[in-house]
């Protein structure tokens, strides 16, 4: 699951855009580049793999699959060369033909099935929970713009600009979150609301703790060197034996 979720953040439209192209009113994509010496610029790209076992027939269904880095579904693909931007909600064949990539066949649905009495606390407190956990994007994209006025799309762009990692330390997140990697934090200006840049767990609160001010963290600095090997007010403890 973690790394279904993190390609759509890693990966951007324009990056896909360079490697592939898609055509919409057949379904296929065609690499643009060599990929390697027995895949070249112009071939179709992806494989079939037969990944479930239907319920009704017990025949194995297959799915199309594009390695870009790692394995992601076509249809992914197919959804952000068609539109612009990465699938937020779960993806449906119209036809019920997952080989079936043409853009007209395919239809984007962020809602759950009708089983949650809306009347009660606790039904849509079990809706909300299971929600947040089918369409994960669909969320995040909702908590980005909420408290940052940005898109599931620009955080990616600002993640590809970093190369994943963070502006301070440029090192990748090393959070975990129930058995996941979290995601880098958006950093802002809690005075004026501006965005700046993402940042790792640990140097988000370093800051948080310095209350967002320069004079302490530059205190913290001369603190460090002062007390550092090469200062001339640390004396160095021998050791007895």
């Amino acid at each position: 699951m973690s790394d279904r979720i993190n390609y759509k953040e890693e990966l951007s439209y324009s990056f896909m855009a360079s490697k592939l192209r898609y055509e919409p009113e057949t379904g296929k994509f065609f690499w643009l580049e060599n990929v390697s010496r027995n895949i070249k610029a112009g071939y179709e790209a992806g494989c079939e793999k037969a990944t479930r076992i239907a319920k009704g027939t017990g025949q194995p269904v297959s799915y199309r699959y594009i390695r870009v880095g790692r394995e992601i579904p076509a249809v992914q693909l197919a959804w952000l060369l068609g539109h612009g931007e990465w699938a937020t909600g779960k993806i449906y064949f119209k036809d019920k033909n997952p080989l079936n990539l043409r853009l007209d066949n395919l239809e984007m649905s962020n809602s759950l099935p009708s089983k949650f009495d809306f009347s009660s606390a606790d039904g849509n407190k079990n809706y909300l929970e299971e929600s947040r956990k089918a369409f994960p994007l669909l969320w995040k994209e909702r908590d980005l713009q909420k408290k940052f006025g940005l898109s599931l799309a620009e955080y990616g762009e600002m993640l590809v600009a970093q190369n994943g990692k963070c502006a301070i330390c440029q090192q990748p997140e090393t959070e975990m979150r129930d058995g996941k990697r979290k995601s880098l934090a958006v950093d802002h200006d809690h005075t004026t609301g501006k965005v700046r840049e993402l940042l790792c767990t640990a140097c988000n609160q370093m800051i948080g703790k310095a209350k967002e001010d320069r004079n302490i963290l530059l205190s913290a600095i001369q603190y460090l060197d002062k007390h550092s090997e090469a200062s001339p007010n640390v004396v160095s403890l021998e050791s007895k034996g």
